[in-house]
């Protein structure tokens, strides 16, 4: 199977300047990318990380629009992480995972042992990593050591 996997910060300063409103943005062009993937997940990370929805069709996708994302507190990547290892650990190692990361500032809490630990995961060593970096503020130094390469790091 071929699965998507969102990581989204949902931290207070992502309601600036539009920024949420470019994750609404993509994540309503999936819903209508039918052929892309099999699946599609989209996990949140403020001060609790949450499983807006899992192992959707893009097609089911559609239900959620238009999504509501309520900004608030800080950037628990870490806690993120650790969740992404959950899910990464019930997914065949044949599938192909994609995993992207939106945030736009910097880690709050412990994400080098968390993602230590996912690296551990073959899933995760084989699956496409990118992150989308927006504003200024993002820290692509620690998006580039999740994805392994600083070039699968976008800023917008």
């Amino acid at each position: 199977m071929k699965k998507l996997i969102l990581l989204v910060d949902t931290s207070s300063s992502m309601s600036d300047g539009g920024k949420i409103q470019r994750v609404y943005s993509m994540i309503e062009d999936l819903s209508n990318s039918t052929q892309a993937f099999d699946s599609v997940s989209l996990l949140t990370f403020s001060d609790e990380v949450k499983w807006q929805f899992e192992d959707l069709s893009a097609a089911e996708i559609a239900k959620f629009q238009p999504l509501s994302l309520e900004c608030r507190g800080c950037t628990a990547l870490g806690r993120a992480l650790k969740e992404l290892g959950k899910k990464l650990d019930k997914c065949d190692v044949d599938d192909v995972v994609g995993i992207v990361i939106v945030t736009d500032g910097c880690p709050t809490d412990q994400w080098e042992s968390a993602l230590d630990s996912v690296e551990k995961s073959l899933v995760f060593q084989r699956a496409y990593k990118s992150a989308i970096a927006l504003g200024d503020d993002a820290d692509t130094e620690v998006l580039a050591r999740i994805c392994g390469d600083e070039k699968l790091v976008r800023k917008i």
